[in-house]
């Protein structure tokens, strides 16, 4: 059935992200490897169904977080960013805006 479907659905996307906090370490030391890690971020949103707020590793395109917060408010998107940097280490690059 289609709510079969959904839970099972939400129980890979649940283990897949115990696994992957669970390995940060390892993805981390790899990121160091590279030299560090751009932050790319990015959010879209559609209209009644909240967001989806990513940050990615420039380089590689990998994914270190995702999230679903209700709007791109920065008190919001804040705490997943900072969980980002605990987890990975800083980003070795920043924008203009930031100097």
């Amino acid at each position: 059935s289609t709510g079969e479907v959904s839970a099972l659905a939400h129980r890979f996307t649940d283990y897949l992200a115990r696994l992957h906090h669970a390995r940060a370490d390892v993805l981390r030391a790899e990121l160091f490897k590279d030299g560090g890690w751009p932050m790319h971020v990015d959010a879209t949103g559609e209209h009644g169904r909240g967001t989806l707020f990513v940050v990615l590793a420039g380089w590689r395109k990998w994914a270190l977080g995702a999230w679903k917060p209700a709007t791109e408010n920065a008190e919001l998107l804040l705490p997943c960013l900072r969980e980002t940097v605990h987890r990975f280490g800083a980003p070795c690059a920043q924008s203009d805006h930031d100097k």
